[in-house]
Formats: C-alpha cells, sequence, structure tokens
C-alpha cells in the first residue's frame, strides 16, 4: 500500500500499470512504468511497492525534511535482502544533485537500518534493448492458451539441434499443414515463457539464436 498517493502532473506522465498478477500500479514517469515492466519480467522478483515509505531526515542547515522513495522490491530468495530504489533520469541527478544528494543519503543510511539495500537506477540500466525485448513479449506472454500441436513440432525440430535461429526452425515446416503465421505467433509464446532461450541482451529478430535448456 503506498504511504503517498500518487497525483496526475504536467511534467511527467503518470498513470496505472497492470503487472503480470493482474494487479496494478501507479507510476509517476515513463521510466517509472519502464522499471516496473523489468521487476515483472524478473524471475528472482517476489512482490513490489510503490511509494513504499515516507523518511524523516534534517537537513545541513537543520530543517526536518520528508521523503518518499520509488519502490521498494522483495526477492524469493529469503537471503536476498529487499530492495529500496530511486528512479531518477541521470540529467536529473547530474542537475540537480546538491538538492538530491541529502535525501538519498537519508535512504542509504535508513535501508541500512532496516536491514535493506539502497540504489539509484536510471535510464541508462532500464531502456535497454533488453526492455524492448520484453515489452515486445509481453503480449505473448499474456495470452491465453497455446497451440500444443504446433508448440510439440516446434520443440522437437528446436531439440535435435543445438540451436538455430526462428527463421531456421520455420524453415522446417514450411509447406507442411501448419501455417507459418501461426508457428512464429507459438514460437514467441514459447520465448516469452522461458520454454524456448534466446538472448534477451540484443535485439531479438529472425536471426536471433535460439535453444532450449542451457545455452550451448
Amino acid at each position: 500500500m503506498p504511504v503517498r498517493k500518487i497525483l496526475k502532473n504536467y511534467r511527467n506522465v503518470t498513470g496505472l500499470v497492470s503487472r503480470t498478477n493482474g494487479s496494478m500500479v501507479a507510476f509517476e514517469s515513463t521510466l517509472e512504468r519502464d522499471y516496473y515492466s523489468l521487476l515483472d519480467w524478473n524471475p528472482h522478483v517476489s512482490a513490489y511497492e510503490e511509494q513504499p515509505v515516507t523518511l524523516e531526515y534534517t537537513d545541513s542547515v537543520g530543517k526536518d525534511r520528508r521523503y518518499t522513495p520509488d519502490v521498494l522490491v522483495h526477492y524469493l530468495d529469503p537471503q536476498r535482502k529487499p530492495l529500496l530504489v530511486e528512479i531518477k533520469y541521470h540529467s536529473d541527478l547530474r542537475e540537480n544533485w546538491d538538492e538530491l544528494s541529502e535525501k538519498l543519503s537519508a535512504a542509504h543510511h535508513f535501508a541500512k537500518e532496516k536491514g535493506w539495500r539502497f540504489r539509484i537506477v536510471t535510464e541508462r540500466s532500464i531502456r535497454t534493448p533488453f526492455l524492448k525485448n520484453i515489452k515486445y513479449l509481453k503480449r505473448y506472454r499474456r495470452s491465453s492458451g497455446i497451440d500444443l500441436e504446433v508448440k510439440e513440432i516446434l520443440l522437437k525440430h528446436l531439440g535435435d539441434s543445438l540451436s538455430m535461429t526462428p527463421a531456421g526452425l520455420l524453415s522446417f515446416i514450411r509447406g507442411g499443414l501448419i501455417r507459418r503465421e501461426s508457428a512464429l505467433y507459438t514460437l514467441w509464446q514459447l520465448i516469452a515463457s522461458g520454454e524456448v532461450q534466446t538472448d534477451l541482451s540484443t535485439p531479438i529478430s529472425q536471426s536471433s539464436r535460439i535453444w532450449i535448456g542451457e545455452r550451448p
């Protein structure tokens, strides 16, 4: 439950985005929205809370301040500490560091006292080819049902090879009873679910290497 309500404003894009589990999470900028997409895709994340806590601190001139970090991330591994996160554009950090540094330092000390970690993330680690890939695959991950016959055929052909490409895999079924469009759609579903692997750190295409199991 967020401790501070996110209000509409004219500086940033605000709104709600649907998580994989169907619940909604509020964002104050498109950068926050994109970071939530990364969290949703991360199999090690169990939950995350937007606007999780408001902390109080005293600034360098003795004035009492309040600050609400952007998100708190929880992990499936109980040995992994929760992560308190502030999401900022790199230019904002550079231009407003004198103003931001004290509250970010306060967040670091607060997290340490709670047994958490604290991190500042920017577009440099968020807006990568990986983000573009998972945004593309998101529609297939959420699609209902999969053609089991097509799935079996694709996995059989892919299992007979150490690795191949989507274009190469589809060439095996060309001229058969399965339409290319159906096969390609099912293949993206398998990649989105993790049953078929590919390197999501580079742009996915018909020439991407794909495989089953551990990377060959």
